[in-house]
């Protein structure tokens, strides 16, 4: 089945802008292609790892839950102090150590030293 680039509903834009940015993300940072991988936090609604590669960085964070849910979980020393920016734009802290982020039902965030925010 050919893929449709033209006139795409709204959603079918938003899924198609989103998978061009984390394409472009997989160039910008080796990270997420040859990092070590990093297991940081897992319930039943949610799950999080960490990618690190030489001086690149990435978190990606993912709520399986039907309702927003705060993902709040110790870092490990190598990735408390690292500058991030939220790839989809959604506010995050680090404080202590401690991450914290509200993600929305279903919902994922990229965390990269490398942004891709348009």
């Amino acid at each position: 089945r050919p893929m449709i680039f033209d006139g795409l509903s709204e959603q079918q834009e938003k899924v198609r802008n989103r998978a061009a940015r984390l394409a472009h993300l997989r160039l910008e940072n080796l990270a997420f292609v040859y990092g070590d991988f990093k297991t940081l936090h897992v319930t039943d609604t949610q799950f999080a790892y960490a990618r690190r590669y030489f001086d690149q960085a990435g978190m990606v964070l993912m709520n399986k839950s039907d309702k927003a849910e705060t993902l709040r979980f110790k870092l490990p020393r190598i990735y408390a102090s690292i500058p991030f920016d939220a790839v989809f734009g959604t506010a995050f802290e680090i404080s202590d150590g401690v991450l914290s982020i509200t993600l929305p039902p279903r919902g994922v965030e990229v965390l990269s030293t490398f942004s891709t925010k348009k």
